[in-house]
């Protein structure tokens, strides 16, 4: 595992140091790192089928931990561990792939089709994450939420 230096962002005021994971001992690390350091939240990128596959472990150590985690999409399609997620819904982007290939099969360049955006954004809160790692979430907040797990 390669750990990068902390780095400032000016503009926010926020630090961060990416963790880069390619199995399960990097990932074990990464933990270990984080516990001593105690960050206030992690961004949970995600993506690679490892890292999915991962994801009940990911999930026990943010709660065991006290890490507030944020991640892409709604929470629904991602593990337990997970305090607040926000992006397109994935299921989504199934009807309009069949759109492309249909059109592609019937000849169109893939390069000449237009580039298309999500449809349809969510804002999920886990309360029963909040719970366990002791924190409120403001009722605005909630309010706003397209999704509350409770």
């Amino acid at each position: 595992m390669s750990k990068s230096r902390v780095e400032r962002h000016d503009n926010l005021g926020i630090a961060y140091s990416p963790y880069h994971v390619a199995n399960r001992s990097d990932l074990d690390r990464a933990f270990a790192e984080m516990e001593a350091q105690r960050p206030d939240a992690l961004l949970f990128g995600g993506g690679s089928g490892l890292l999915t596959g991962l994801l009940p472990v990911i999930d026990e150590q943010v709660v065991r931990l006290r890490i507030p985690m944020s991640g892409p999409g709604p929470i629904r399609y991602r593990g337990p561990g997970t305090l607040i997620g926000y992006g397109a819904v994935f299921l989504d982007s199934f009807p309009l792939a069949a759109t492309f290939v249909d059109r592609i099969l019937k000849g169109a360049k893939p390069g000449d089709l237009r580039v298309e955006q999500p449809r349809r954004f969510v804002l999920s809160i886990n309360l029963k994450t909040a719970k366990a790692i002791g924190l409120t979430i403001p009722q605005s907040l909630l309010d706003r939420a397209d999704d509350v797990i409770e």
